[in-house]
Parts: structure tokens; sequence; C-alpha cells
């Protein structure tokens, strides 16, 4: 039996005592001095709204105001992504243009931005890189963001930039934990308390935060809860889902003297008792904590300003087949951990009025280590799977961005990056199946060179944007692109263990992804339309894909099993997204978003799988203002059948869906905000593409279902401001 020591979340209390150290040092400073400014207005509205548009951010709040984004990227404020009975970040990405979602659980979406996922998705929290501590993605790092502690989330679909150090090759995640006041605030304290509610599953999030400072000092603190169910779908399949969870989080600036700030922020996030329909086991308990620091000085002249950032991530992590059937037969486990730690220091030269050089210089350390026990109940016989093997990792860089105003009309970045990368399974000679060692099974299934477990890789990447601001209605975007991303650890190092649907293991010998890209973006604004579209296209080179690499008898029970592994294939991707809103009277709205991409294998003549087919949204929505805001909106989210799709992966082909949602809302006076409404109306049964199949039989899903959605579900939301 899995004892109660086994389902325990390890913790490393050190982060955290340095943590507060540094947190009470940051309370004892006081200004040196401190000039009045006026509050900034509220940050601009994104270019590219979602249909299901929430009424605007409480406006009682000094904030310093977000730049309108360019083609291809989307910045959402926190109380935005809060406005909707979503329980975390992802769920609030997803359905955005452009963005679609890997789910193996109800309430673990996975985000994949042009068809591209996993880790090649950056998701950041200032400037550490999240790292999930699941061998089978469980937990993706943008689940581990709860609405209350954002600041502000910035949706990057190019890939890679040369200011951004390692990772996102398909798009980045990134979330501002810091709250930041223009300088010389005057003093006030503001807050909220808020939830949601969702009827299918039997949820609830509630939330609270206070916020504030004085003209030296900025503080914001938050925390929240959540509690959701299984849900039964149309057709009537009962689907595991529930999930409790929370956190907290803090954050606190000071500014010393005229031109200085110093920030910290910390947050805590822990999810427990977390169903997975699509994997043979279950989450017992996760528990995150990510602490960042930055300091900034700035100049005048040449020398604009310096900015030194770092911060720490630190992920604890119990998987357990309990609630799984065959735990008759097989007690298993699995404790895994992941840590990250990221640093940078950058500055802005200013040549020139319209010249500005960026230089910068980035580190990135990662760790991660699970080790699964399976316990055989009828013979007591106890086996191991080192499933990540002490895997280190580490990325270092050199960054420079230069961007000119060649007139008023054009402008020019361009940018350069080069790092080092190193990684390595320290625990590679552990014993593993059938007497050999992880090390021997790399050779086994992938050649001699898989026996070398210390990599080292160089990576570069270059990307030029120009920008025609054509009319003041019209901004057109070119970019140029070539990125590299370094194999994950999953890749390279996963043990040769069983995995879903076989087994799995992972190859050292792996090269580095090479990307090359082209986006043409548009903006628009006439005012009765506003809204921005993207066509983009990419070709990447030694694409790691996970695909079948053998089939044979490997536990000796007479049956063939399946062996996947990763090969490196060439894949190209083309696609658009757009997203406009029409306002066609003063009161009357129509917001329309549409997605699609195309993945294709071209070393095997196939579509890649897990490509998600043409999605969007579409609405139409009326309001009014005056001492009671209102607002009613009637919308419709669709996707078109999903038929190009690899057979080999395995996946099957999907119909298309469409759902209706009514949802309405009134803003009062006093800061208090409701909205009540009803999603799939017309109780639609229906599956998202990339939601995986039930490995095994949970609920009312035999092994092998297609997960169904959840059906006709009403919802609310409330928040009440001061």
């Amino acid at each position: 039996m899995t004892t109660p020591a086994s389902r325990r979340t390890p913790t490393r209390p050190w982060p955290r005592l340095l943590t507060v150290a540094a947190a009470t040092a940051l309370l004892a400073t006081g200004p040196t001095a401190a000039t009045a400014a006026e509050p900034t207005p509220a940050a601009a509205p994104a270019a590219e709204p979602t249909p299901a548009t929430a009424p605007a951010p409480e406006g009682n709040r000094t904030v310093i105001a977000a730049p309108l984004p360019a083609p291809g990227t989307t910045v959402l404020s926190g109380d935005r992504v809060a406005a909707d009975p979503v329980s975390d970040l992802a769920e609030a990405l997803e359905g955005l243009p452009g963005v679609a979602a890997v789910r193996q659980g109800p309430g673990a979406a996975d985000p994949v931005i042009r068809g591209l996922g996993q880790e090649r998705v950056d998701t950041r929290v200032g400037v550490v890189s999240l790292q999930g501590a699941c061998p089978s993605r469980m937990d993706p790092p943008a689940t581990y963001v709860g609405p209350h502690a954002i600041e502000r989330v910035t949706l990057d679909r190019a890939g890679q930039g040369a200011t951004f150090g390692g990772g996102g090759l398909g798009g980045r995640v990134v979330i501002s934990p810091d709250y930041e006041r223009p300088a010389g605030a005057p003093f006030e304290l503001h807050g909220f308390a808020g939830g949601a509610f969702d009827g299918a599953r039997r949820g609830l999030r509630t939330e609270a935060a206070v916020m504030g400072g004085l003209p030296w000092l900025d503080f914001r603190a938050s925390g929240g809860f959540e509690r959701f169910g299984d849900y039964t779908a149309p057709d009537g399949t009962r689907v595991p889902g529930h999930v409790d969870g929370g956190g907290a989080a803090l954050s606190l600036g000071v500014r010393p003297t005229d031109g200085q700030r110093f920030w910290q922020a910390l947050s805590w996030t822990t999810r427990a008792d977390e169903a997975f329909p699509a994997l043979p086991m279950d989450l017992v308990s996760s528990e995150v904590w990510v602490y960042n620091a930055g300091y900034r000085l700035d100049g005048h002249g040449l020398f604009e300003q310096l900015r030194v950032q770092a911060g720490y991530a630190q992920v604890d992590h119990v998987m357990d087949n309990a609630a799984k059937p065959n735990r008759a037969t097989m007690e298993a486990s699995t404790p895994s951990t992941a840590g990250s730690f990221a640093a940078t220091a950058e500055v802005d030269l200013r040549f020139a009025p319209a010249v500005r050089l960026t230089a910068g210089l980035d580190l990135q350390v990662l760790s991660r280590d699970a080790t699964r026990t399976r316990r055989m109940v009828a013979s007591g016989m106890t086996a191991r799977d080192h499933l990540w093997p002490d895997v280190s990792t580490l990325e270092g860089g050199l960054y420079a961005e230069l961007a000119a105003t060649l007139d008023p009309a054009w402008v020019l970045t361009v940018g350069a990056r080069g790092a080092y990368a190193a990684a390595d399974a320290a625990a590679a000679d552990d014993p593993s199946l059938g007497g050999k060692t992880l090390r021997e099974q790399y050779v086994a299934h992938y050649g001699a060179d898989a026996g070398d477990v210390s990599r080292a890789d160089g990576l570069g990447a270059v990307r030029a944007t120009l920008d025609w601001h054509a009319a003041p209605e019209l901004g057109l975007r070119l970019g140029l692109g070539v990125g590299m991303r370094a194999p994950s650890a999953n890749e390279r190092y996963f043990a040769f263990a069983p995995a879903p649907g076989g087994f799995r293991v992972g190859d050292p010998s792996l090269a580095p992804e090479r990307k090359w890209e082209a986006e043409l973006g548009a903006n628009l604004d006439l005012g009765w339309l506003t809204g921005s579209v993207s066509a983009f296209t990419f070709h990447i080179e030694d694409f790691i894909l996970e695909s079948v690499i053998d089939r044979r008898d490997v536990d000796g029970d007479g049956n063939v099993d399946t062996i996947k592994g990763y090969q490196a294939v060439g894949a190209r991707f083309f696609g658009a997204e757009l997203g406009f809103t029409a306002t066609v009277t003063p009161n009357l709205e129509l917001p329309l978003s549409v997605s699609w991409v195309k993945g294709d294998n071209l070393s095997g003549d196939k579509p890649l799988p897990l490509i998600p087919p043409l999605f969007g949204r579409a609405a139409l929505r009326v309001h009014g203002e005056g001492a009671t805001a209102w607002w009613f909106e009637a919308g419709v989210r669709f996707a078109a059948r999903q038929g190009e799709v690899d057979a080999d992966y395995p996946e099957d082909a999907t119909a298309a869906w469409a759902t209706v949602t009514l949802r309405g809302g009134v803003t009062l006076t006093g800061g208090l905000r409701l909205e009540i409404g009803v999603s799939n109306l017309l109780d639609a049964t229906y599956h998202d593409h990339l939601t995986r199949e039930a490995v095994l039989p949970v609920g009312g899903l035999a092994a092998g279902d297609e997960i169904p959605a959840q059906g006709r579900s009403f919802f609310a939301t409330a928040r009440s401001s001061f």
C-alpha cells in the first residue's frame, strides 16, 4: 500500500527562508527621495479582442499603461483574466487567436500556439521559465498561475526573439508578477474580493487582493482557492475532473532614489487530488514556489536604463494510481521535482533619439528528477523506474537588439543571440529493465552515440521586424527569424520504462531544433472596425517528434508491446489568425476571431500529430453605460473537422462542432460587478481534437474512449472592488 509518507509532497525550505529574509530587508528600506506624478491612465486594450469581451478593468487604481501590442502579440491584464470563470491562466489563454490546448484532464490545459506546444511554448513568471515536474505533462506550467496573482500577461506567438533568452521556439507566455505604479504616485489602498461558479463541475473559485502604496512603495498581496468536481457529458458519460487548489502571491517594490527601483515577488500555488482520465495516474499533490527579484536604474544621455533580474522556481509533485482500476494488481507512485534558476542583466543605450541598442546576458539552470515505484500486489515484487535520471541543463547567452526609427512611419528592429547549452543525466547508470542500465537502453534503441549523456550545444537566434505605420488607422509588420531549441529532459533522457500505450525511451543524441520563420501582420483601427490579422509560415529542421520506434515483446507476456521514442524529422507549418470587432452602433458590437494552422511531417510525407483544426469564436454584444453599466452577449465557439491526422501517433479524425454561450453582466456603483451565463446552451455532445483519449476505464469511460467535453453549464462571477 502507498504509505502516507509517499503521498506527501517533498519540500525544500531554504528558498523560502531566503525569500522571507530578502522581503524583510526590502520592507526595511525607506525612501530617500520621491517626486509626485500624475496617475497614468488605464492600460490600452489589446489589438485583437476575444469575442467574450469582459467589462473594462476597475478604474480606481493607479497603473502603468501597457503599449499597444504588435500583430501576433496579446497583452491581458489580471483583471481581464479573472473576468471569466476559469481556474487558471491556461484556461484563459485557450481560444485566443492562434491558441489551442492539449488536455489530459479537464483541469489541465497545455497551451498550443500555432501548432506548437509542450516545452516549445515557454511560460515565464518574471524572468523564471517554469518547468513542470511531471514526465507526462500532468502539470502544464500555465496551470500554476491563478488569476489573482497576475498583474499582466504577454502572449507572443512569433517564437524566439533575440532578447528572450532560451526557449520559446513555439511562442512565449510571460507573466509579470511585479505590481508597479508610476513614480511618486500618491498614497492609496485598494482591493477586491470575488469569485466564480461553474455549474457543470460544481466548481468554485474565490480570490481576494489588496494593493496600493506610498510615493516610494508599491505593494500587492493576493490569494485564492478553487474546487472543481467531475462532470457528466450530454451523452451521459461521467468524466473524472475533480481538483482542489489554491495559492497566494506577494509583490513589493521600492524607489530608494529618483531613477532607481527594487522589486520582489513571491508566489505559492498548490493543486491536489486532480483527476487525469487520459493518464495511468492521477495527481496526489503539487506545490510550486516562484520567487523573482529585480533592480532598475534609469540614466540619461547615452546610458538610458539598466535592468537586472533573477529568480527561482521549485516544483514538488506526487502522482499515483490509487483511483485507477489497475490498483488491485499494481500499486504505483511517482514523486518528482523540478527546479529552475534564471538571471538576466541588460542595458539600453540611446545613440540618437531614433536609435536604441539593448544588450545583455542571460543564464538558465534547470534540474529534474523523477522515480516511479511499481509494486506487484500478488507477488510483492517492487520495481523502480528512474524516469528522469537526475537531469540537469544549463544555458547561458549573450544578446543584442537594435531598434531604429528610419522615418516617422518606419521602424526596423534587428536582434541576435548566441548561447551555450549543456545537459547531463547524472544517474544514467542506474538499473533499467531487462538487466540493463539506463545508458545501455539508450544505446540499444538509438546506437552507440546515445551512450554519451553529457551533451553540449551551440545555439543561436536572429530576428528582424519591419513596422510600417502606413496611416493612423493601419500598421503593418513583417517579421523574419531563425531560432534554435535544445532537446528537453523528456526527449533526451526519459528512461526506458512503461508509459501510456506501451513503453517510451528518450534519445541523448538528439540535435537541437532549428526554426526558420516568416510572418506578416496588420493592426487596423477604423473606429467601426478594430483588430489584427497575421499570416505565418515556418520550417523546423530536426523537429523532435514522439513516434513509434519499435514493436516487440518487452515484458515476456507473449504480447507485442509498442515502444515510443523520439525522432528528428523535417516539419513545415503555415497558417493565419485574425481577431476583429465591428462596432455597428455605439451600443452594438460583433467580435470575431478565427485561427487556422497546418503542420506537415516532410520526412514521413504525412500530417504532424496534435495540430488543432480551424477554430474560432463569434458573438453579438450589446451594452449600455450610465450609473449602472450593463452588457449582454450571445456567442458561439466552433471548430471545423480535423481529418489531417497521424494515425501512427496514434490519433483519430475529429468531427466539427459548435456551442452557444449566453452571458450578461452589470457593474454597479460602488465597484460591484456581477455576471451570469450559460455555456453550451444546446447541450451539444462533442470532444476537442487535442483532448487525449482515456487510457484506462474510469468514471463512465472505457479505455480508448474519446473524452467528451462538458455539456450545458450555468456559471456566475462576482467581484467587489474598493
